[in-house]
């Protein structure tokens, strides 16, 4: 048995493509969620007025904690913005 091997042989490229951007979307979402809980620990972090270190015991200071926020809440919104994409796509060939 092969992971490799087509398992709808007679599936038209169409369907093909609706099935790959429901895994996708389904997976964009799963970082986006993870992104968001990230961005919370980071927040929460910020506003805690404590000293945080990394794990080489380096101190984080804020404006690093602040652009690290930035990261996690630009991957968050660009995942869930693709994941509503592939959700659109796969709902409309329905």
């Amino acid at each position: 048995m092969s992971w490799f091997r087509r398992r709808h042989p007679g599936a038209s490229p169409e369907e093909r493509a609706r099935r790959f951007a429901r895994v996708a979307g389904i997976v964009l979402g799963f970082f986006a969620a993870a992104f968001v809980v990230g961005a919370l620990q980071v927040f929460g972090a910020l506003h805690s007025g404590k000293v945080w270190t990394n794990i080489r015991g380096e101190v984080v200071t804020r404006s690093q904690m602040y652009h690290e926020l930035i990261l996690l809440a630009a991957g968050a919104v660009l995942c869930a913005a693709l994941s509503w994409r592939c959700r659109r796509f796969w709902l409309r060939g329905q």
